[in-house]
């Protein structure tokens, strides 16, 4: 595997602000159709968890973003 630097001033900030939003609200819609429909609670109790990984994603590039120093990539 390669590795590679991200610049961090071609992070669109405000962008990755925005999808953060959306996948919250995502997050949140199936938790909701989790509740609502116990035969595919599970189903959608994963795509929550791949909301919540989305969210934890784009919350580090806004750091890597807002950071001084760029960081390596692996």
């Amino acid at each position: 595997m390669n590795n590679f630097y991200l610049n961090p001033k071609h992070i669109n900030v405000k962008l990755c602000r925005e999808a953060m939003l959306l996948w919250l609200d995502t997050h949140n819609v199936n938790l909701a159709l989790a509740k609502k429909r116990p035969a595919e609670k599970d189903l959608y109790l994963q795509k929550a968890k791949q909301c919540r990984e989305q969210y934890q994603s784009l919350a580090w590039l806004i750091r890597l973003a807002t950071s001084s120093t760029p960081s390596p990539v692996h």
